[in-house]
């Protein structure tokens, strides 16, 4: 065997190495350690729908939210729906969310769906009423100021 084929041979090894150890990273990283993580759970579920209206009779607007939960272990994901209606300004956005439920609280940050709009927001929500309730902020920019606006919210379980 002449250095070249040894060289060859030593490289094709390495490469294939990598690309197995990256692959048993993944296997380890998206199946086996969630799987564990979820049947070593303890703590409380908070998957599901959730929704919120409110009506301002003030300024004659109504606002609804529904909040659908996939839950593991710790790690949350889902969609937000979001609208509002008042007289001058109709609005709705659908969000996807990425956060975390630890020691009672909920945080999620909120992408819009349609990478068109550039809507995001961030919701911090307490679990209240023996787990029947979402209670916290709503922080989102506003697509007419630019502004961050924070706004109280609660949601309770479908």
């Amino acid at each position: 065997m002449d250095y070249f084929e040894t060289i060859l041979l030593g490289v094709t090894a390495g490469v294939l190495t990598s690309l197995t150890l990256l692959f048993m990273k993944s296997v380890w990283v998206n199946s086996i350690l969630p799987m564990y993580q979820a049947a070593r759970y303890q703590g409380a579920d908070v998957s599901g729908v959730w929704n919120s209206e409110y009506k301002n009779e003030e300024i004659n607007s109504e606002a609804s939210f529904s909040l659908d939960i996939r839950q593991r272990a710790h790690k949350l994901n889902g969609s937000l729906y979001f609208s509002y209606k008042s007289q001058e300004e109709k609005t709705s956005v659908n969000y996807n969310f990425e956060g975390e439920y630890w020691e009672g609280c909920l945080t999620l940050s909120c992408r819009n769906k349609d990478r068109k709009g550039f809507a995001q927001g961030a919701l911090f929500l307490k679990v209240t009423h023996n787990g029947r309730r979402l209670e916290g902020t709503f922080s989102y920019r506003s697509s007419k100021t630019g502004d961050v606006v924070n706004n109280p919210i609660y949601m309770d379980r479908n």
